[in-house]
């Protein structure tokens, strides 16, 4: 006998030479084995989320933090050449490093953007874009960059340490 059931769709043979028990009969034995079945598996989502909750909990005690991170507009990040994605100050922090060469051009930076370059924000800039300048010596950019970068960043560490 083919029975069709409702969910989940599928077409159950259930007889006597396939071995296969039809899980919508009605009978005892057929209710109990579904019911022991569906509590074994309630268990098991109880179980894992209290072992999740407790988990997190201890996660939070260590001073993780979890959820969605905050938009970059809700910290008050804004930048023109990163595209919304860098610390503000940034485009002024990589026209800074890149002038670094020319000292001429670069106390002309450092002058006119003084403001942003010398804030906080802009002194965690200053070390973002020379981080990712840094990291692209290593492929064969910015070579000759390396010692007046290392020596910005030594400046920028300076400062923000004091």
């Amino acid at each position: 006998m083919i029975r069709r059931t409702s969910w989940p769709p599928a077409t159950v043979a259930a007889d006597a030479a396939s071995g296969i028990v039809d899980l919508a009969a009605g009978d005892a034995t057929t209710t109990m084995l579904v019911n022991v079945l569906v509590s074994v598996g309630q268990f098991q989502r109880d179980l894992q989320n209290e072992l999740t909750r407790d988990g997190l909990a201890a996660a939070r005690a260590a001073g993780a933090r979890s959820g969605r991170r905050p938009r970059l507009e809700q910290l008050g990040v804004v930048d023109e050449v990163g595209w919304g994605r860098a610390p503000a100050g940034y485009d002024v922090a990589m026209l800074y490093a890149h002038s670094l060469l020319q000292p001429a051009v670069a106390a002309r930076v450092r002058a006119e953007f003084a403001d942003e370059l010398e804030s906080p924000d802009g002194l965690l800039s200053q070390l973002y874009a020379t981080a990712r300048m840094l990291l692209r010596i290593n492929s064969g950019d910015y070579a000759d960059l390396a010692i007046p970068l290392h020596r910005n960043a030594e400046r920028v560490i300076a400062l923000l340490q004091d």
